[in-house]
């Protein structure tokens, strides 16, 4: 791969190059955030966003800079603040 094509792409995550997994990994995000405080696993929304389990870990960490865990630990710390902020 050329240094170039490495840029377009902007992933290091060879299936990141394909849209439609890009869409699958922002729709996980939206599922999480829709779901705050409830138990989900990466096994479960994998399979809402019908994407492997293990692509969709590497493509969270890649698109959100941390990983799925992290994420959702740190979302439900934030929650309060999260349904404030879209009330104004």
């Amino acid at each position: 791969m050329h240094a170039r094509e490495k840029e377009v792409e902007g992933f290091q995550c060879k299936f990141l190059a394909n849209e439609a997994d890009r869409e699958k990994i922002v729709k996980a995000r939206e599922v999480l955030l829709q779901h705050i405080g409830e138990p989900l696993t990466i096994k479960e929304l994998s399979r809402k966003v019908a994407i492997n389990e293990c692509y969709l870990k590497k493509g969270f960490k890649e698109m959100f800079g941390r990983p799925f865990s992290i994420f959702t630990r740190a979302s439900a710390w934030n929650m309060p603040v999260t349904c404030s902020m879209k009330k104004d």
